[in-house]
């Protein structure tokens, strides 16, 4: 009897525990924001393909922070994450570069904004003298880095060619 009790405690403790380690992770839907930090050979690609210049971290090697949305959540609950550019050059011809690519969800790192941390809205990109504001409640944000091409799908569709006439 003393077995069977220890048993049932046991059970229910790791089907406890299983279950919020379910519910702590990333609870990221279709639509959602992620941001990702392009480092390495993504990074290098994207510079060449984009002409935009990498920042140099400490260790000399360059990057480039994007905001990239979730496009599709997998069955087995990777994610599939999109992030597309504009270039627009007097020179050459316009064109789009897409980056896909798909992570397990447990590659995303957590960022917890507390209540209370001034932030600049969007307008601040059409106001220069918009002032921040507080945040209501706490808000988590994911970032993600992305280093090695194999991750990575990378497409560039220029825009000159007219898809249909």
């Amino acid at each position: 009897m003393r077995t069977l009790a220890i048993t049932v405690f046991l059970t229910l403790l790791l089907h406890s525990t299983m279950t919020l380690a379910e519910e702590t992770g990333p609870k990221l839907e279709i639509g959602d924001f992620v941001v990702v930090r392009l480092e390495g050979e993504v990074a290098e690609k994207y510079a060449e393909q984009t002409g935009e210049k990498l920042l140099k971290a400490e260790d000399g090697e360059g990057s480039r922070w994007e905001l990239a949305t979730v496009t599709w959540i997998l069955a087995d609950g990777q994610l599939r994450i999109k992030h597309s550019s504009d270039m627009f050059s007097e020179r050459h011809a316009s064109k789009l570069v897409t980056v896909v690519a798909t992570v397990p969800s447990d590659r995303l790192i957590p960022v917890v904004t507390k209540a209370g941390t001034l932030v600049h809205s969007w307008e601040r990109f059409h106001n220069v003298i918009a002032i921040p504001r507080p945040t209501e409640k706490d808000s988590t944000g994911y970032h993600l880095r992305l280093s090695k091409m194999n991750d990575v799908e990378m497409t560039i569709w220029d825009r000159a060619t007219p898809v249909a006439e």
